[in-house]
């Protein structure tokens, strides 16, 4: 009885039923601020109008808007518009101080968004063969001071000046897309695990772990993925005066880090892994930035020419 009681009640609910139009609010675009500070160059940001996911022209540039910039809470500076949505400053931003950004533009709320510059990295490194004695690989040591109490995170990379692609005389500075480490001090977000070596494989960079940020320092040891001749032990002791291999610490402001960490997925989501899907769903970018969209964060970095550094 009580099943026919249940058939008859659904039946009541899906028959009788009314189309209404809600009253969606439409916000319509938005401002769309990117700027990363950083100490080594100018203070720059961009600005842009948000547009719909379909819309495959290019964002339009916001030309007429008043951009100020406060420094440890203080008046400091207006950015003068310079091109194509580009606000500039010759000065440069300080470590250890924090800016917030005050942006005006007609006709909108006015956008805000606040962030402080990291210390610059403190990090040592220099590199050896590899303990394996079937592998010609170098190995990269990095010793890494922490700082406990400032919600930061490093992360990691390495390229090559002077790299000479295969059958081309041309040379540039190329960032090496995978590496490998078998340490735990690293977030394995953006890795792949090697069951023979017992590596982790990481593209693009490196980042540390969260289980990290309690130790007031943490070894690295990164080396080259197969096939990598950058990391040969031989090829590190021939590299000409031209030639370096770098390794840099981004020390990364927790603004920054949370950005960098979903804009990276997102991209080894859909460009490597193939893997948009409805199932998998869009990654959701990280933004700071108050009555609008976009990020105002900022780090600083130290980079070593690991090759002049060998292991005593």
């Amino acid at each position: 009885m009580r099943i026919i009681q249940g058939i008859i009640c659904l039946i009541v609910v899906f028959s009788c039923t009314t189309d209404y139009d809600l009253s969606i609010p439409y916000k319509g675009n938005q401002i769309v601020l990117n700027g990363i500070l950083n100490p080594d160059s100018i203070l720059k940001i961009k600005l842009s109008f948000s547009q719909d996911l379909t819309d495959t022209t290019a964002p339009e540039n916001i030309e007429n808007a008043s951009v100020q910039v406060l420094e440890n809470g203080s008046t400091w500076i207006e950015l003068h518009h310079n091109i194509d949505g580009e606000y500039i400053s010759d000065a440069r931003v300080k470590r250890g101080n924090s800016y917030r950004i005050l942006v005006n533009v007609d006709g909108y709320v006015p956008v805000e968004a606040e962030d402080w510059v990291p210390l610059a990295p403190v990090i040592s490194a220099c590199y050896r063969r590899e303990n394996n004695s079937d592998s010609y690989d170098a190995r990269v040591d990095l010793d890494v001071f922490n700082d406990q109490v400032v919600e930061n995170r490093y992360w990691f990379d390495v390229s090559v000046r002077d790299y000479k692609k295969e059958n081309s005389a041309e040379v540039e500075l190329t960032k090496l897309y995978y590496l490998t480490c078998a340490d735990l001090f690293l977030d394995n977000f953006n890795s792949s695990y090697d069951n023979t070596l017992h590596n982790f494989y990481y593209t693009l960079f490196m980042r540390q772990s969260d289980e990290s940020k309690n130790k007031k320092s943490f070894p690295l040891t990164i080396s080259g993925a197969d096939g990598n001749p950058f990391f040969r032990y031989e090829t590190l002791q021939a590299l000409d005066e031209n030639q370096a291999l770098y390794v840099s610490a981004y020390n990364c402001s927790a603004a920054y880090d949370r950005y960098l960490k979903s804009t990276l997925i997102e991209f080894l989501n859909n460009e490597l892994y193939d893997m948009s899907s409805p199932i998998n769903g869009p990654v959701k970018i990280y933004s700071n930035v108050k009555n609008g969209l976009g990020i105002f964060a900022a780090y600083s970095v130290k980079t070593i020419e690991v090759n002049k550094n060998p292991c005593n």
